[in-house]
């Protein structure tokens, strides 16, 4: 597959149908009708198995994530980023002791389990922020970018990272579908 063939791909072209559509942030009362409690198991064991791996890729994934719009926008605007560093790593530290000790220690479907009390909780907290920034209404990017005044990164690492960036939009066809789904457009 080339880089142009991504609007091709069902499973994006899916995720982009309900890229307007707000989340409920209802949790299921039964799991669905499609899933597999035995496969289910078998994540799981593979998760313990592989629990340094997964821990390191996850890791990587919430500094990726860092740099995306609807990703980092949120944080900055809720207020659960830090400007100081120490407590910004111990908030993310805590956030990954506490998905990693119980998402993967139960099954979310059984009412009580630390997985289904974990995720009604991040459900609540991803709902209360999304009712902050819909209250917000057009002055949400103003306070998203009053999170970031006197923190612009600068120096001759920045100067070299955004040139390659540049180049690197300049080198590649981004499919619109894909810039619209990153941007939340």
């Amino acid at each position: 597959m080339t880089n142009t063939d991504c609007g091709q791909c069902s499973e994006f072209a899916q995720l982009l149908l309900g890229l307007t559509s707000p989340c409920g942030f209802e949790f299921p009362a039964s799991p669905p009708v499609w899933l597999d409690k035995d496969l289910f198991d078998v994540g799981i064991k593979f998760y313990h198995r592989n629990l340094v791996g997964i821990l390191a890729s996850s890791g990587e994934a919430l500094i990726m994530g860092l740099a995306l719009p609807t990703f980092y926008k949120p944080l900055a605007f809720s207020g659960a980023t830090s400007k100081n560093k120490r407590a910004a790593l111990m908030r993310y530290m805590e956030t990954g002791r506490h998905i990693y000790g119980r998402w993967y220690g139960g099954k979310p479907w059984e009412e009580g389990c630390d997985a289904a009390e974990s995720l009604n909780l991040v459900n609540k907290m991803h709902k209360h922020v999304a009712d902050m920034i819909t209250k917000a209404g057009d002055s949400f990017e103003e306070k998203v970018d009053g999170a970031f005044i006197d923190y612009e990164v600068e120096g001759d690492q920045a100067k070299i990272l955004k040139e390659e960036l540049a180049d690197l939009k300049e080198s590649f066809d981004i499919p619109s579908e894909y810039y619209d789904y990153m941007n939340g457009k």
